[in-house]
């Protein structure tokens, strides 16, 4: 809230961050740091498989990222209000259950590793 005036992530700050050194938007960071990086940020490939993989990877990644992420120690999650504010959003807003999304964790993460297992070939392109 300090950064931005609003309760918000992803967020960077620094010298030489444009904007009076606070950047609170996705692309726009994305944007900044690509333009820092020599030879830019690599395209997006456009690739079929790639979207295939992204979209089979997304609701296991979901399921074991969402539980968790306001159970970390960091000063964005101290706030009882801020934690009960993200269940709700997903647990009501966007029918997310956390408790089922728990208990599938060990299924989930067999899941994930077989999902992942297929993302050496894709990196390995068909050329």
């Amino acid at each position: 809230v300090a950064l931005t005036g609003k309760k918000m992530l992803p967020v960077i700050t620094g010298p030489g961050v444009p904007k009076g050194g606070t950047l609170a938007e996705s692309l726009e960071i994305a944007s900044f740091l690509c333009s820092m990086r020599p030879g830019g940020c690599a395209p997006a490939t456009g690739r079929d498989d790639v979207a295939e993989w992204l979209k089979k990877i997304g609701p296991i990644s979901s399921k074991l990222t969402r539980p968790r992420l306001y159970k970390m120690p960091v000063k964005d999650w101290a706030n009882e209000g801020d934690v009960a504010y993200a269940r709700w959003k997903y647990g009501v807003k966007m029918s997310f259950d956390y408790d089922a999304a728990e208990k599938a964790t060990p299924e989930l993460v067999v899941e994930a590793a077989s999902v992942i297992a297929e993302l050496e070939d894709l990196l390995k392109g068909s050329d």
